[in-house]
């Protein structure tokens, strides 16, 4: 029988020659792509496989078992990512508990978080970009860019450092790969408008299970990797 521990070291070799081959197809190193995983309703035994095999990057989607968790790993080296939902009366609980927030895409929850955080420690967090224009999807769009950074260029505890997205939901993972590109094109566009202040655009989180080699050769920094890395959740 094959033990937990076992599964999911086959699952990380495998996920990371992945991510080499990938690399090399774009002329990228494979140290510039961070993995993440999607812990969301995984076990404690499962993160701490995790730790033993060097990944340390865990995102989490609910507070109420994210929070949790922290307690559990306080004395060990985890980064943790907080990649659900935001909504503002979530940030109270957000700030200062999360490395790095993905997904924020309102003014309301982002000056919530200003309000909560501290200058000499802003709270990092990435804009949430909805590239396929669909209604049903979370994040801003290109014409609300303006708008967005004027407001966080007056903001001293929070910092931006990239962009985030979902594509539409599709049966082959090439199908995202325009999306991908439209974000890269964007990270690229903006670069300049926040050159000489704190914030910057160095992160794309983008691709998953489903899709994350075609995200990589488009340039994705970080890749949310759930059930290809850690199997079925509980």
């Amino acid at each position: 029988m094959i033990t937990t521990g076992k599964l999911i070291k086959d699952n990380l070799e495998l996920i990371r020659k992945l991510i080499r081959e990938s690399s090399e197809r774009a002329n990228r190193l494979p140290a510039d792509v961070k993995i993440l995983a999607a812990t969301k309703r995984q076990s404690i035994e499962k993160l701490r496989c995790l730790l033993e095999l060097n990944l340390n990057i865990f995102g989490e989607n609910y507070l109420q078992e994210a929070l949790p968790k922290k307690v559990e790993f306080e004395k060990s080296k985890v980064h943790w990512h907080f990649i659900g939902a935001v909504q503002k009366n979530k940030c109270k609980q957000l700030a200062g508990n999360f490395e790095l927030i993905h997904g924020m895409d309102s003014l309301s929850a982002l000056a919530e978080l200003e309000k909560r955080g501290l200058s000499d420690s802003p709270q990092k967090f990435l804009l949430q970009v909805n590239v396929s224009g669909e209604t049903s999807k979370s994040g801003i769009q290109e014409e609300q860019f303006a708008e967005f950074f004027d407001f966080i260029l007056k903001c001293k505890n929070i910092q931006l450092c990239g962009f985030m997205t979902m594509p539409p939901i599709a049966e082959v993972a090439e199908a995202s790969r325009k999306y991908f590109a439209q974000l890269k094109g964007l990270q690229l566009k903006y670069i300049p408008r926040l050159k000489g202040t704190v914030h910057h655009l160095d992160e794309l989180s983008m691709g998953t299970s489903q899709d994350f080699e075609v995200a990589i050769q488009e340039g994705a920094t970080i890749v949310r990797l759930g059930s290809i890395l850690l199997g079925k959740r509980e």
